[in-house]
């Protein structure tokens, strides 16, 4: 059956490293086992002479392979999979085939991304190349029909989220408190009118429509003055980062990364708050002079993944946004607390970032659920947009 492929063009470009890589996607998680493929490796037990070291390498009972100080007991101390060396790919299980690629499927549109919860990936976004997008049309060899979705409603997000895509890649860095504005006012007008049974391609078109460059201007305009009360951004990322912190929130944010002594630096920043916007003022500039496709990319990245909500449940929808910008905004303190030290921050070093904290989130609804419960409050939002803008 003909099928609509849309990814990134990331995907072509992926090879996982596997020894080589900083922060194997075979430690630290469970990975989990389908019920046909535990029954693969029994067969596979009766005429390998490694089958047996796989079955015992498998918890049937919590339908994963076991680990061993938080690694997969199959990964060798230089990064490789033992089946993979012994057995061949073949014998993989799904999630190890496929991570760190995923597919959304709706109707007969399969959306194909890398996710950034891989180091490698993460490195794209601190490259000089903005993320471009290929739709592909192509026969899966099966005459299985699409499972139905509402069409009319993928369509009308699947134009806004173009049309956002477009215009974050359109404007420089310079122009990112207007890119957050229109994001935000968007998930707003957009859950008003679902709400109201009034959700349209047409009635996408029309509003968003009214960000041409003349309104744009205007809405940059309205938050210039903001952007300049550096003394006040740098209190708020303080006061987001205590909130953060009284709820485990940060702890759970930051599990992920190896002794990133921000908690430590936070209470040293917290001490001169002076000094704090000093060095956050010199650390915003040289980051946009140093990587300035960064934000963009990073929200052009989640737009794709995260705009359409999984299922088109739109009790979601919008949700994850707030979440990604604290997200964004410890990224990036965590590049502040390298940058202060070292003087410079490496693509390396940002990917391990990301790595870890959307490892961290991205993958556990309770982790998310809390950072959300967080942010329910409109301060708590305003704390949050204060730092982007």
């Amino acid at each position: 059956m003909e099928k609509k492929y849309l990814y990134m063009d990331w995907m072509t470009d992926f090879h996982c490293v596997g020894g080589e890589c900083p922060r194997t996607c075979c430690g630290k998680w469970n990975i989990a086992l389908k019920k046909e493929e535990i029954e693969k490796y029994k067969e596979l037990a009766k005429n390998h002479p490694f089958g047996q070291k796989i079955l015992e390498a498998v918890d049937e009972e919590n339908s994963c392979m076991k680990q061993c100080d938080r690694r997969c007991v199959l990964l060798t101390e230089e990064g490789w999979c033992k089946i993979v060396l012994e057995c061949g790919e073949e014998y993989l299980s799904g999630t190890c085939t496929t991570f760190p690629r995923m597919i959304q499927e709706f109707g007969d549109v399969l959306e194909c991304m890398v996710e950034i919860a891989c180091p490698i990936v993460a490195e794209n976004l601190f490259g000089s190349k903005q993320i471009g997008f290929c739709l592909e049309e192509l026969d899966d060899g099966t005459d299985e029909e699409p499972p139905a979705i509402d069409t009319a409603l993928y369509d009308a997000l699947s134009f806004g989220r173009s049309f956002l895509i477009d215009l974050f890649q359109k404007y420089d860095a310079s122009c990112n408190a207007g890119k957050v504005y229109v994001l935000f006012s968007a998930i707003q007008a957009v859950k008003e009118r679902h709400g109201k049974g009034e959700l349209s391609r047409e009635w996408m078109q029309d509003w968003m429509s009214q960000w041409n460059e003349k309104n744009f201007a205007a809405v940059l305009g309205a938050v210039e003055p903001i952007m300049k009360r550096e003394e006040l951004k740098a209190v708020q990322i303080l006061q987001l980062a205590n909130l953060l912190a009284s709820s485990q929130a940060l702890e759970y944010m930051l599990v992920d990364l190896d002794d990133s002594g921000l908690e430590e630096d936070f209470a040293r920043w917290a001490q001169d708050q002076d000094d704090f916007k000093d060095k956050l003022c010199k650390f915003c500039r040289w980051q946009n002079l140093r990587y300035p496709l960064a934000f963009e990319n990073y929200f052009v990245y989640s737009l794709f993944r995260e705009w359409i909500p999984h299922e088109m449940n739109m009790e979601r929808f919008g949700k994850t946004f707030f979440v990604r910008i604290v997200m964004w905004c410890i990224i990036q303190l965590c590049a502040l607390s390298v940058w202060e030290k070292k003087g410079d921050v490496t693509v390396r070093e940002y990917a391990m970032f990301v790595m870890g904290i959307d490892r961290t989130l991205s993958h556990s609804d309770l982790i998310l659920d809390e950072v959300a419960r967080v942010l329910e409050n409109e301060k708590s939002i305003a704390k949050v947009l204060l730092y982007l803008i």
